[in-house]
C-alpha cells in the first residue's frame, strides 16, 4: 500500500503576526476529504493528514476582511526521502483590510471640545483644538468590537464598543462623541436612629471606570464628582460600628 503523510499550516496575520482564527484553507489539488475549505483552530492551524506524495499541492488561505487570498505553490510530499517534503507548519499570511477612525468630540452645545483623551482598543490620543483625532492603520475587530474611551476632566467619561469591519482597503470610519456634564454624588454618613454625624468615614463608590474609596471629613461627608450618567454604587464603614450591608445603588441622570 501506498505510505500516505499530512501537512501543517498556520494562517497569521501580516500585520500583526497573529494567529487568525477566522480564516479558512483549502488544499489542491482537490483531495477527499479536503475538496471545500477548511475552518482553521483558535490557534490559526490546520493540518491535512493521510497525503500522497507528490510536488504540486498548493495551499490557500483566506478570510473575511482580509484582502484577496494568499497562496503557497509547490508544496512536496515525499514519503521515501522526508528531507525532500516542504517543512512544516507552513505559514502563510493573510493582509488585513486596514482603516483611518477619525473621532470627533464635542459638548452638548457643539463646541469642539480639544485636549480630550481619546482611546481606541490599546492606542490613545489627544484631540487638538479641531476636536478630532485619527487612528491610523486600524486592524478590524474580528474577534471583539474595540473599546473606545472618551475622557474629559469635568465631562462623563464615555466607554463604547466600535466595530471597525471595512469592505476595502483604507476605509474610513467617523465616529462623533457628545461629551455630558458629569455627575456627582454628595454622600454624608451619619449614626442609624440618632442622626448623629459619624466623622471621617470609609466611603467608596465605585462604577462604570471608577472605584475610589476615601475618608469623609469631620462632617461625615463627601463629594465624588465627575462621574458617568449610570448606576453607581455607596458603600460606607466606621470601625467601632456594625457592617450597613449592600452597598446603596445610586443613579446619575
Amino acid at each position: 500500500s501506498q505510505i500516505k503523510a499530512g501537512v501543517r499550516v498556520q494562517v497569521i496575520d501580516a500585520k500583526s503576526k497573529a494567529p487568525v482564527p477566522s480564516a479558512l484553507v483549502q488544499l489542491k489539488p482537490l483531495t477527499p476529504p479536503y475538496e471545500e475549505f477548511q475552518e482553521v483552530t483558535e490557534e490559526g492551524g490546520y493540518r491535512f493528514e493521510d497525503l500522497k506524495p507528490r510536488d504540486d499541492y498548493r495551499i490557500e488561505a483566506k478570510a473575511d476582511y482580509y484582502e484577496a487570498s494568499t497562496v503557497r505553490e509547490g508544496i512536496v510530499i515525499d514519503t521515501v526521502d522526508l528531507a525532500k517534503s516542504t517543512p512544516t507548519p507552513i505559514k502563510l499570511e493573510i493582509t488585513p483590510l486596514l482603516s483611518d477612525v477619525h473621532v470627533t468630540v464635542r459638548n452638548t452645545v457643539g463646541d469642539l471640545l480639544e485636549k480630550v483623551a481619546v482611546g481606541l482598543g490599546p492606542e490613545s490620543d489627544m484631540t487638538p483644538a479641531s476636536g478630532r483625532v485619527v487612528f491610523e492603520d486600524v486592524s478590524p475587530s474580528i474577534e471583539k468590537p474595540y473599546d473606545l474611551t472618551v475622557e474629559l476632566a469635568g465631562y462623563a467619561p464615555v466607554n463604547r464598543a466600535l466595530d471597525i469591519k471595512p469592505d476595502t482597503q483604507g476605509q474610513l470610519f467617523y465616529e462623533a462623541v457628545e461629551l455630558q456634564p458629569g455627575g456627582k454624588i454628595t454622600v454624608h454618613v451619619v449614626e442609624k436612629g440618632t442622626g448623629t454625624t459619624v466623622p471621617e468615614p470609609e466611603i467608596r463608590v465605585w462604577g462604570f471606570k471608577y472605584d475610589q474609596q476615601v475618608l469623609g471629613d469631620a462632617t461625615g461627608s463627601r463629594v465624588f464628582t465627575n462621574l458617568a450618567l449610570e448606576a453607581h454604587y455607596v458603600e460606607v464603614s466606621k470601625e467601632g460600628y456594625l457592617p450597613t450591608g449592600d452597598a446603596v445603588e445610586v443613579e446619575i441622570s
